[in-house]
């Protein structure tokens, strides 16, 4: 397996190809701007992977690292989100599931799974998630709580919503005319 390490200090080495996994947190990123092809709902997945951070100066050391992949939120046979949910489950929601609304926390948080981890230039990305191997057990070690750049997007997009308080119709992100939903 090839070897991946950050530039930045502390350094955490990643090691690409499969690595075992767990899904740990599910986030709806709003409506983002994805540039040429424009605003597109978005949602984030984290990941914690079967690799540790060891640095004894670091607060995280001994802590599992983890991967986050973006899709943009559509569901139909094209998108990249559910190519992803029939290589991970091997189904993806019904029709009527759809059309009732789907709890995409049921159907990730804690699930394990195998990710396919590929050195990108300076980053190692996901690039695809698979079915667990039978042996993967692991459940979620850390909080579900988003990470900055997460709760950043968020805000952005006008989705964030500090904790303990309730959405409101202001705090919707706009919705465009040509969304397939």
């Amino acid at each position: 397996m090839a070897k991946m390490t950050y530039t930045n200090k502390p350094k955490y080495t990643v090691e690409t190809g499969p690595v075992d996994a767990v899904c740990y947190s599910v986030q709806d990123l709003g409506i983002q701007d994805t540039g040429k092809y424009g605003k597109k709902p978005q949602l984030a997945i984290g990941f914690e992977i079967d690799q540790r951070i060891e640095d004894p100066e670091s607060d995280f050391n001994g802590k599992r690292m983890v991967k986050w992949v973006t899709y943009n939120w559509f569901w139909n046979e094209k998108s990249n989100l559910v190519k992803a949910f029939m290589s991970w489950f091997s189904v993806v929601p019904t029709a009527q599931e759809l059309k009732e609304g789907i709890d995409i926390d049921e159907w990730c948080l804690e699930k394990p799974c195998t990710l396919n981890l590929v050195q990108k230039g300076d980053y190692v990305n996901i690039e695809n998630i698979m079915k667990a191997n039978k042996n993967n057990k692991m459940e979620p070690e850390i909080s579900s709580d988003p990470p900055a750049w997460i709760r950043t997007k968020m805000i952005d997009s006008g989705t964030w919503v500090e904790p303990g308080q309730e959405p409101t119709i202001e705090q919707a992100p706009p919705m465009e005319d040509d969304l397939p939903f």
